[in-house]
Formats: structure tokens, sequence, C-alpha cells
């Protein structure tokens, strides 16, 4: 089909069966014509077709208890190329995390946040604490078991010939959302593309794919 990329599209589900998912209705739309299309998915596959150099990207409607992410923003087709596009829904109770700042303060003080069942607590409420350790001591952090924190890695990148055997911290991909109002500007992290969210831009490839994880050097050069 000339100028035309076919699309596959697996729908996958979080802690349930996909044949829950069975029927549920697929948006496409399309950023370059500005128009959507619904599909149907019939609880296996679906096939869409998109044209060559539009930009677009998929939601899906909301269940009782999940909610959808898709695994990557904003497609660019390609001709003659078949892209895998997962979907993933994740509970709507999962836990997110940030911090805001106020804006009606002269002196601020970054609070953190926790969001978790849909219950929002602020600052010491969250029962979060980020403690440092030592080489002779260990301390609680909470951190250290909260993605993206908990996935960071210190890596040797031999990938580089000019410069082989790099120590480097490995960042995982995750997404952030801002808002401000009249009172506070916040910053939430998310593992998921979810409402709101968006992807860094260290983690986006020069030809607009996203990437897995960024590295960046641990020492710093002389």
């Amino acid at each position: 089909m000339n100028g035309v990329v076919c699309e596959n599209v697996s729908v996958i589900i979080n802690t349930t069966n996909n044949k829950q998912l069975k029927n549920i209705m697929i948006t496409l739309h399309d950023l370059t014509a500005q128009t959507t299309a619904d599909y149907q998915w019939d609880g296996s596959s679906l096939t869409i077709y998109v044209l060559n150099g539009h930009n677009y990207y998929l939601s899906a409607q909301k269940l009782d208890g999940y909610e959808p992410v898709v695994d990557s923003l904003t497609y660019l087709a390609k001709a003659s190329s078949t892209r895998i596009i997962q979907m993933l829904y994740v509970s709507s109770t999962e836990e997110e995390y940030g911090v805001r700042f106020s804006r009606t303060s002269s002196d601020p003080v970054c609070e953190r946040i926790k969001i978790k069942n849909g219950v929002v607590t602020y600052g010491d409420a969250t029962q979060l604490v980020a403690n440092i350790g030592t080489k002779s001591e260990m301390k609680n952090n909470s951190f250290d078991d909260i993605y993206p924190w908990s996935d960071i890695r210190i890596v040797t990148d031999n990938d580089n010939k000019l410069h082989a055997n790099q120590i480097m911290v490995k960042i995982p991909k995750y997404y952030v959302k801002t808002t401000i109002d009249d009172n506070y500007e916040t910053w939430m992290i998310s593992k998921y593309h979810k409402d709101g969210y968006i992807l860094p831009k260290m983690f986006r490839r020069a030809d607009g794919t996203e990437a897995d994880y960024y590295e960046i050097a641990r020492y710093e050069t002389s």
C-alpha cells in the first residue's frame, strides 16, 4: 500500500487477564491531519494504517480500576515499516511521587508529595525519608525501593571507542508532569506515560523514538 505504514498494536494489561480488554475502544490521533479514528480491539491484536510522514499517537478508554498508558508518545509514520506499540493497563492505584514549592512564600520549602489509592499526602505525612548512608553505616532511604531511583545503576560504557571503559550513571526512562497554580508549582514523576505526563528530552533520540535509559558520566573530566 503506497505511502502507508502498517502498525501492529499489541495491548497488554497489568495484573489481570487480557480477555477483560476485549471490545475496548482504541483511538488513533492524527496530529498532522487533526483527525481521530476509533478501533475496537478484539482481545488479541489490532492492525491500523497511518499515512507516511504523519505524527500520531494512541489512547484508549479507561477500565474500572485501571488506566491505559502507551509505551511511547508521538510517532512519525515511516514508509514501508512496521511498528509494534505496547499499550499497558496499569492499576489506577499506582503510587505517584513528586514535590511542590510554594509560590506565595519568600523562602519556599520543597515539600514531598505521595499519591496512593487516590489519597494525596504532603511533607512528613508521606512518611518518606531520604537518609544518606556511608560505607560504615547503613541508613533507611525510602527511595531505594521507588522507581526510578531504585533502578539507577553505575555501569561501564564500552560502546564509545574513543573513550572506552568510562564509568557512567545509567538512569531508566521516566515521565514527568508539571503544574502551576496561584499557590504552588508541582513536579510529579511516573514510570508510565500517564495522563498529563511527558517524556524528558534526555530520553528522546534524534529520530524521535524513545530510549529506555540515559547515561551520564559519573565523574567530571579534566
